[in-house]
């Protein structure tokens, strides 16, 4: 056998600077300390075994504090012990690791503090960061009794100098015989870890790990060994097989991924030169290349998809080894699900509690449907909720069984739809269907997928990760305890009679993902196929496909098409055809968005989806409202707006002669709520005026800017709004007969949500009319590039759209970043464009917006050479700006 590159490396402390027992100085220190981490860095690129770097470093940590001890406190208080606490105490020690020391003395007083003064200073000076406590044997008693925390960091402790007697004594008396005895230790750590996986949302896969805290992370393995120590009275993991909690495969596994999370952790602390537990997006690339993954020329983020992709698959596994040794742990230290009385199932299956269980772990072998069975019965019954941890083993053990022989079987095919097909339980069946491994293996296509991340802002879970929150959203949407959430979706959910097309859908509408191409059309294509191989019908394995296929139709169209505009709505309804199917495209759309982002949600997403389906359900279920004309829409808008003046006790001859003013396409621009309100808003007032509302559709704030027009007026609005920290998410831009300008707004807080503070409703107005009433004072504010967006490739894409009959389209693509749609408008108007309408939409580090546009005499910008120099100076500016 072939042993691994550096097996037999070790830190040669005869090679390094000597520490002088007679004194030392600063500079001393600091050359052995950096001579040493020099070596270390070295042999950890040269592939030395990661667990033999972070041991060293210990030791040469311990060297420098055995000898400044030897010099500076042993001469005066023998007695003393210094001990090593926490990861330092396990003697593992990466290059910025926390270095915890706990300093025991018998009593303190004033030569007590010179003494420890002096050596943190010495300590210091060498240029090595510590934390320490000053504790006395009953001070660490009370505190460890009182504070786990505590009885977990000294019962990793470790003699580095002083008394070792004083050492032993304060083992005893923290240790498990005197307080936090094995069993209350035990349920004390468990309740740690789910308030800890809590806070990360239970989720291992954001894009931003934290390699530490988060599930599956360093922290799952820690709490392990913490049980084995307290519990069981020993010290290392390989004595889980000794103890028959793992097999030496599952032992081999179990330390594969402990040092594969040294290694990454060691190289994320080289790469940032800090402490660092975070993958944060900027270190991911030179953590990627530091650890071997290589940057391909036509791929250039595909090497730390590679290496992301490796890191999930490796939390994935040990949060399974972790479930699997708690249940283990808890069935012998508490005895779980030996008292709890024993409930046939059926044959093959019983209830311990909520817990389900094989009766025969062989079965598994002997009948491998029995796997599937297990998570019919947990999708079926919402009460069973934990699998035993024997069951478990047994599970993996037999999933090489599932191969193409078991996925074409009848039954299992059935078993599956059973599954797929249960509102209640799917969401929970399908999370341990995939973090066992039964998924992958059963639908070998969401392989590829797990682990799958995309390096952007957008996606913030891996697509397995993504998949599963979508499932459980739909789960939900079913479940009529959380009507009050989404009630639409709710009710049009609670409402399907066959609510596997939708889960199915959802299951994959991002199979095709990482494979190059489109993947919704790669999805569906392999969805149909599935679908007519379980036995769908036709007319359901296509409307699969078709959900698929189209599952971005209904977001890209709200958030970037006037949903008002009757030739878009046309356009939407001719895709969409059927009712049906806008009632499941709307439910799916809903669950995505919420599946991919949680702050990508908002109110103003939810109104344009609710506006969007209902306008769509009103052109397809009552064809004789249908306005298929701007002038349709236009008279309709008139004939409403003449209601609403009128039921507020307004003159219609006033309206007609206000309308005539405003000029000639305004009604078309606007709702009647909105053109009513206008009229009542500048009904008598001189310009420049400013009014903010609640829209109406009461997910967002909208301001209505009336005033001179001048050139660059669009520009400076965007640009105070921005500097006002508010998000536009739509305008409109209107110039009268009279040559005023009437602009709208429709506005975020940053948060996602309209305005709610009438303070700063004021404050707001106040800003906008000074910089009306003071344009020649406007300065634009030099922006930063936010240090996350600088990370991210994206080129910048400017170019002319054909659909709208009025106006040109012209869609700019570019990295979103503060300012950039003052910088598109003003530069739009620098030469000559005028905007009509914008539609703002952004995707994490991207913003997709789209501008109705025109020449400055409103006629249509047809000239190639035109449209050419307005896409190059765009570009120009835009990419000039990133490199800043």
């Amino acid at each position: 056998m072939t042993r691994p590159a550096g097996a037999n490396w070790r830190l040669s402390f005869a090679d390094l600077p000597q520490l002088s027992q007679a004194g030392h100085s600063s500079r001393t220190l600091k050359n052995y300390l950096q001579v040493g981490r020099e070596r270390i860095e070295r042999a950890f690129r040269d592939g030395v075994p990661i667990e033999r770097l972070v041991a060293a470093r210990a030791r040469l940590v311990d060297q420098l504090l055995y000898h400044l001890w030897t010099l500076e406190i042993a001469p005066h208080k023998p007695h003393w012990s210094l001990i090593a606490v926490g990861g330092y105490g396990r003697g593992e020690l990466h290059p910025y690791s926390d270095i915890d020391l706990l300093i025991l003395v018998d009593s303190a007083d004033e030569q007590t503090s010179e003494l420890i003064s002096s050596l943190i200073t010495s300590l210091w000076d060498a240029g090595l960061e510590i934390s320490h406590s000053v504790r006395t044997l009953d001070e660490c008693e009370q505190l460890a009794a009182e504070d786990i925390t505590v009885a977990t960091n000294l019962m990793e402790s470790r003699l580095v100098a002083g008394s070792p007697l004083h050492f032993d004594e304060m083992r005893h008396r923290v240790g498990p015989d005197r307080i936090w005895p094995g069993e209350t230790f035990f349920q004390a750590k468990i309740e740690e870890q789910k308030q800890r996986h809590k806070k990360f949302a239970d989720s291992s896969n954001a894009l931003e790990p934290n390699i530490k805290q988060s599930p599956g992370g360093l922290r799952d393995l820690h709490v392990i060994g913490w049980v084995l120590k307290r519990h069981f009275r020993v010290d290392n993991l390989d004595s889980l097989v000794a103890l028959n909690f793992l097999t030496p495969d599952e032992l081999k596994s179990l330390k594969s991924c402990l040092y594969f999370l040294w290694r990454v952790r060691f190289a994320l602390h080289l790469v940032a030169g800090r402490r660092e537990e975070r993958l944060l997006f900027d270190l991911q690339p030179k953590v990627a290349e530091c650890l071997g993954f290589t940057p391909q020329d036509n791929a250039p983020t595909a090497h730390i998809e590679q290496f992301m992709k490796r890191y999930y698959r490796t939390v994935l596994r040990i949060r399974e080894l972790n479930d699997m040794l708690l249940q283990l742990f808890a069935e012998a230290i508490l005895g779980h699900g030996q008292a709890e009385p024993e409930e046939e199932i059926d044959a093959d299956f019983v209830r311990r509690g909520s817990t389900i269980a094989i009766r025969d772990v062989s079965q598994f072998s002997a009948n491998p449907s029995l796997m599937l069975k297990l998570f019919s019965h947990m999708a079926n019954d919402t009460s069973l909720r934990h699998v035993d941890a024997k069951t478990l083993r047994g599970l993996r053990m037999a999933l090489p069984k599932i191969d193409e022989h078991f996925r074409q079987n009848p039954d299992n095919k059935e078993l599956f739809l059973s599954i797929i097909s249960s509102h209640h339980g799917v969401g929970r069946a399908f999370f341990y269907m995939k973090r066992y491994g039964l998924l992958k293996r059963y639908l070998p296509l969401f392989a590829d997928v797990t682990g799958q991340m995309q390096f952007d802002l957008f996606h913030i879970y891996t697509v397995d990760e993504h998949t599963l929150f979508l499932l459980k959203n739909l789960a939900r949407f079913a479940d009529p305890r959380y009507n009050n959430e989404f009630p639409l979706a709710s009710q049009i959910m609670q409402n399907l009679r066959r609510p596997e097309i939708l889960y199915l859908a959802g299951l994959f509408h991002d199979i095709g993902k990482g494979r190059g191409g489109d993947h919704a059309k790669i999805g569906a294509i392999e969805a149909r196929e599935f679908c007519i191989a379980h036995g769908l019908p036709n007319e359901d394995a296509d409307l699969v496909g078709w959900l698929v296929r189209h599952h971005l139709l209904m977001s890209s169209t709200a958030q970037r098409k006037d949903v008002t505009d009757p030739e878009v709505i046309a356009q939407f309804a001719a895709q969409v055809q059927r009712r049906h199917r806008l009632e499941l495209l709307y439910v799916l759309t809903v669950a995505d968005i919420r599946a991919t982002n949680p702050s990508l949600w908002n109110s103003w997403k939810d109104a344009l989806l609710k506006e969007l389906f209902q306008r769509t359900v009103d052109w397809l279920d009552r064809p004789e409202t249908r306005l298929h004309s701007r002038a349709d829409f236009e008279q309709a808008t008139i004939n409403e707006v003449r209601r609403l003046v009128e039921v507020r006790g307004g003159s219609l001859a006033a309206l007609n002669d206000w309308l005539a003013q405003m000029g000639q396409g305004y009604v078309q621009k606007y709702s009647a709520d909105q053109v009513a309100w206008h009229f009542d808003a500048l009904a008598g007032q001189s310009e420049p005026l400013v009014r903010i509302r609640r829209h109406p559709s009461d997910g967002a704030s909208e301001i209505l800017v009336y005033c001179a027009d001048r050139k660059g007026l669009f520009a400076d609005l965007a640009q105070t709004l921005f500097e006002e920290q508010l998000s536009i998410v739509s305008a409109t831009i209107h110039t009268t007969t009279t040559g005023n300008a009437l602009d709208t707004f429709t506005v975020l807080e940053l948060n996602g949500r309209p305005i709610e503070s009438s303070r700063r409703l004021q404050l707001i107005a106040h800003r906008l009319r000074h910089m009306l009433t003071n344009a020649d004072d406007i300065h634009y504010k030099q922006w930063m590039m936010p240090s996350k967006l600088k990370f991210f490739a994206f080129p910048t894409r400017v170019r002319f759209m054909d659909g709208n009959t009025r106006w040109d389209e012209l869609e700019v693509a570019a990295l979103d970043r503060p300012g950039l749609l003052a910088d598109v408008a003003r530069t739009m108007s620098d030469l000559g464009v005028r905007i009509h309408g914008a539609r703002i939409a952004t995707f994490g580090e991207r913003a997709e917006d789209l501008f109705l546009v025109s020449h400055s005499d409103n006629s249509r910008i047809d000239q190639p050479e035109i449209r050419k120099k307005i896409v190059d100076s765009l570009k120009e500016v835009l990419d000039k700006r990133i490199g800043q």
